[in-house]
């Protein structure tokens, strides 16, 4: 599954299961087929639909007895992804300053995917900006 004759990053299986060939226009790693924001390679990465606009990795919030919570739903990884395992992680800061780091939420380090959504329900902070983030490891 792993061939990639045009040497774009994205296997030809994947291609043409999405594109129906190796050399669509807007096929490539770097373009953005839907125009959802996402590049073909991330969702490759994310293990979403790179022709759905709505189909894109995403945070989701919402608020549990007048706190708010951060989650994201996981897809594990495939035949389209032999010998290697997709993780996840979460992290906030309490501004958008520039400079200001992010910080590893406890728990949402690098977590490794199921297919389920995942909360952090310990969100004390409504202040707090979040971002997630996905990609894959070889399996250990």
């Amino acid at each position: 599954y792993d061939i990639d004759s045009d040497g774009d990053n994205l296997p030809d299986a994947w291609e043409i299961e999405h594109f129906g060939g190796t050399n669509a226009y807007l096929g490539g790693e770097m373009d953005d087929w839907d125009g959802d924001g996402l590049l073909n390679g991330g969702e490759y990465i994310a293990g979403t639909n790179p022709t759905n606009a709505l189909d894109f990795f995403s945070l989701d919030v919402a608020v549990s007895n007048g706190s708010p919570r951060v989650g994201f739903a996981m897809r594990t990884t495939g035949d389209e992804h032999p010998g290697m395992e997709r993780y996840y992680q979460l992290k906030s800061r309490t501004s958008m300053q520039p400079g200001e780091p992010w910080v590893d939420v406890p728990g949402f380090l690098k977590v490794p995917a199921e297919d389920s959504v995942i909360w952090n329900l310990n969100t004390d902070d409504s202040e707090a900006v979040y971002r997630g983030g996905v990609w894959l490891d070889p399996i250990p």
